[in-house]
């Protein structure tokens, strides 16, 4: 994947470093038992997310399924790549990480890509394979 860097996405990276993650039980919400948050979870072993996985955040595009009704009572489906992450952060408030954009976070640290990760060099070997979008598609 490209580097991305700029003031502003730098600030946010930072941000995004800070933020505190664990391993949870594994559920629906949380497939692969990795959990993002702002404050240090006394009850479970947790460790701040790092450069690496903040850059890969912020860089980060899912296929997302979007469906509109027309004005002619039709309806229109496709799919699109999106920035969940960027998609999703409050860009007026940027002192803290919205509740929406950590949610962001842990659906793409839960996407089955991670599936068996258990540590933060194993979702960072994981990030090395993650294939740009544009090789995805074969453009």
């Amino acid at each position: 994947m490209p580097d991305s860097s700029g003031e502003w996405i730098d600030k946010i990276k930072e941000r995004i470093a800070k933020l505190y993650y664990s391993f949870d039980e594994v559920t629906k919400e949380l497939p692969n038992g990795i959990n993002v948050f702002n404050i240090m979870n006394l009850n479970q072993p947790s460790d701040k997310l790092g450069e690496s996985i903040a850059s890969f955040i912020v860089r980060s595009y899912m296929i997302k399924l979007i469906k509109k009704d027309l004005d002619d009572g039709s309806k229109l489906t496709y799919t699109t790549p999106i920035n969940l992450f960027l998609d999703s952060f409050d860009k007026e408030f940027t002192v803290l990480i919205n509740k929406e954009a950590i949610e962001s976070i842990k659906t793409i640290l839960n996407h089955t890509h991670f599936k068996g990760c258990s540590n933060r060099k194993e979702i960072e070997e994981k990030i090395l394979s993650v294939k740009g979008l544009n090789i995805r598609f074969n453009k």
